[in-house]
């Protein structure tokens, strides 16, 4: 294969992907979790400034309507719910919700949300996801660290 096929062949694929219409709720979930965590960063900004930054500086993330009404949908539900979301995190943890790193905080805001106030969200799916997503941007001790925090929350719901 020459270069010129080979070049011609990854902008094709490359352009497939931007091209990708919807978002798994996988993806939509992890780009939610980003969010979040930008957020701590922009306590000052509102929803929209959060969001808008975020797509900003991920111009590879395209949200497809459904993902997109989700994402919302979650941030505007994790901020009106958040001191009861980290009196929860507080209270299984045993630790202030200050002293939790950044990444482990917007997992647990997320899984818990949609725990406590997500009833299209089955608890099982959001504790899955919620270690996924440690597994990816933590490290083991913090995987074992939010499932038994999710556990906690699931059995005391």
């Amino acid at each position: 294969m020459t270069d010129l096929q080979e070049t011609g062949s990854s902008a094709v694929q490359e352009e497939t992907v931007k091209k990708k219409t919807s978002m798994t709720r996988s993806e939509a979930r992890e780009n939610l979790f980003r969010v979040i965590f930008q957020g701590d960063f922009h306590i000052d900004e509102d929803i929209e400034e959060i969001l808008s930054s975020y797509e900003a500086e991920n111009e590879d993330v395209v949200f497809d309507k459904r993902s997109l009404s989700y994402v919302k949908e979650s941030i505007a539900g994790i901020y009106e719910h958040l001191k009861d979301i980290d009196e929860k995190i507080s209270l299984y943890s045993r630790w202030n919700i200050d002293r939790l790193s950044k990444v482990d905080k917007a997992i647990l805001r997320v899984a818990v949300y949609e725990i406590l106030y997500n009833d299209n969200v089955p608890d099982s799916v959001a504790a899955n996801e919620a270690v996924n997503l440690a597994k990816k941007y933590s490290d083991d001790r913090s995987r074992s660290f939010v499932n038994g925090i999710i556990s906690k929350v699931i059995e005391n719901k």
